[in-house]
């Protein structure tokens, strides 16, 4: 997500050596284990106490002995390992180690090493900085794929061809990475529409194309040049797409806004000298190293003329977002518009009434995950999480605490005797 106001700072810190997660899809509270059970409810803590002395499994803050008779293979295993983990109690031990849980799992990125802990109830509304730890790391995790994620469009874009293709290879590894590597049809993962992201990434990276001979801030180390290359390939898939949408609101009689009559010309115009540079450009690539070449430095000013019309055909779609409410629909139409840091606002508002959207419905439907930027995640908490919902900050208190009880649990494993 393309925003310079979500580029939180994280503060990095050491973690213990990542091992392989066994943790699967969801279902419920199969029975742990008899004797493991029955210890805790026996006894408490001092009869798990007697299951003390070696490796990283942690039951209520005791370390498990994998040579224990009541433990399952996968439960020795996962006792025996190097993998902190980090269980409330024998049943949610054993519903871990026999792939039964979706709330609990040790981070393999972002924070490799990490045991993170979500409700494992209701749904749970993940703030992230997209740079650190975000939902595509957390799935793996835990071991769900029920989410639905702020790079994945809520759009049909089947009148969309062009769009549709570059979005689809933008989000093919991504998909894969989540668990749900072909899909058909993404757009119950979707947490916002395109069009006001394409909007509002048009409108932060004018700037920077106009800022001068640098390209830094384009770069691997701003990370908005990640984002902003990405949106600008699907962007250009919507410009060829264009013309066949002018030509059905001719055939339905309907009014054809200048906008999209300015983005279709622009588009035929600088297709010869554009076109190739923009498809070609890699998947997860970075902006800023494809310009700063003499070659790259020469599209600058047709990537200028073509961000401005893009920017400004975005603003016609929120006449015909059907996601949103008519008083949604007159709050953006009534906000200024006349510069690029003015409609990079209104995009920023409607994205955060599409989160809004996007969210409620997921949560109704029993969705587990959420992920998006933490500052949409700030917007939906200043106007009320809905019920049965959980929101984290996943780049600051939350992590940290995440991260802390990893690390004071390593500090406390004892060696084999």
């Amino acid at each position: 997500m393309p925003d310079r106001r979500r580029a939180e700072e994280h503060r990095p810190a050491a973690h213990p050596h990542v091992d392989d997660d066994r943790s699967g899809e969801t279902a419920r509270a199969p029975a742990a284990p008899a004797e493991l059970l029955a210890l805790q409810q026996g006894a408490g803590n001092r009869a798990v106490a007697a299951l003390v002395v070696q490796r990283h499994a942690f039951v209520r803050d005791k370390q498990v002995k994998p040579s224990h008779p009541s433990l399952t293979p996968a439960m020795k295993a996962m006792a025996a390992d190097t993998t902190i983990r980090d269980y409330h109690d024998g049943g949610e031990f054993a519903d871990h180690a026999a792939g039964k849980t979706d709330h609990i799992g040790t981070l393999r990125a972002g924070s490799p090493g990490t045991w993170v802990r979500f409700a494992r109830t209701g749904s749970n509304l993940l703030g992230e900085d997209h740079t650190k730890v975000k939902l595509e790391h957390v799935m793996p995790a835990v071991g769900s794929t029920s989410f639905i994620y702020e790079p994945l469009a809520t759009d049909d874009m089947s009148a969309l061809p062009s769009m549709k293709a570059a979005y689809e290879q933008e989000n093919a590894a991504r998909l894969a990475q989540m668990g749900v590597g072909g899909a058909t049809d993404t757009r119950k993962l979707g947490a916002e529409s395109l069009f006001p992201k394409i909007g509002f990434t048009m409108a932060a990276l004018l700037p920077l194309l106009q800022g001068g001979p640098s390209f830094d801030n384009l770069k691997a180390a701003a990370y908005i040049g990640q984002p902003a290359q990405r949106y600008l390939k699907i962007a250009w898939g919507y410009g060829n797409d264009v013309a066949g949408e002018i030509a059905g609101l001719k055939a339905a009689k309907r009014p054809v806004p200048p906008e999209l009559t300015q983005l279709a010309a622009t588009v035929k115009r600088l297709t010869p000298a554009l076109g190739t540079f923009i498809t070609g450009l890699p998947v997860e690539g970075f902006l800023g190293d494809a310009l700063d070449t003499p070659a790259g430095r020469k599209h600058v000013p047709d990537l200028v003329r073509f961000c401005t019309d893009t920017m400004n055909a975005m603003t016609v779609r929120i006449a015909t977002d059907a996601v949103l409410t008519e008083a949604e629909r007159k709050t953006l139409q009534a906000m200024p518009r006349a510069t690029t840091a003015q409609k990079g606002a209104l995009f920023a508002v409607w994205r955060d009434m599409e989160f809004s959207h996007a969210v409620r419905a997921a949560v109704a439907r029993g969705v587990r995950y959420a992920g998006m930027g933490l500052l949409h995640l700030t917007a939906l908490q200043a106007e009320g999480l809905p019920p049965r919902s959980r929101g984290y900050d996943m780049d600051g208190l939350d992590l940290a605490a995440f991260t802390a009880r990893t690390q004071d649990l390593a500090s406390r494993v004892k060696p084999p005797p």
